[in-house]
């Protein structure tokens, strides 16, 4: 989250299954809003993805999402395109260890880059904690 001149708050909870020591595969749902008040634009996105991790060796995860957004909004008070499209997430990241679970850090970008992408054109990161029962 962050707020001020421009104003970004994201709510993205996920749900996983560890299939083996291997393989993750989960899905999730998003909500991102955005606001410049120097442009006067307030953009909102709704979004379902699904994704996977492997653990090809200790400590170490690669990461795919491919997910399905929705797009809406207003901007300098006129109502923004409403647009459906899709993004890839590909990413790579670190899993350390804990007593009941694990945290990881994940590393990501968007490969489709379609220009209404939440992503913007850089690397992200996550960093989640995934519970062993």
């Amino acid at each position: 989250m962050s707020f001020g001149e421009y104003t970004n708050i994201n709510i993205a909870p996920q749900v996983g299954y560890s299939w083996n020591k291997y393989f993750t595969l989960g899905g999730g749902i998003s909500y991102n809003y955005y606001e410049d008040t120097r442009y006067d634009q307030k953009i909102n996105y709704a979004g379902l993805h699904i994704y996977g991790r492997a653990y090809p060796i200790d400590y170490l995860t690669v990461y795919v999402q491919p997910e399905l957004h929705r797009r809406w909004g207003s901007i300098r008070g006129y109502p923004s395109e409403d647009n459906v499209f899709a993004c890839l997430l590909l990413g790579a990241g670190a899993v350390i260890p804990m007593p009941k679970g694990n945290v990881t850090i994940t590393f990501y970008y968007d490969v489709l880059q379609n220009r209404y992408t939440p992503h913007g054109n850089k690397i992200g990161y996550s960093v989640g904690y995934n519970f062993r029962f």
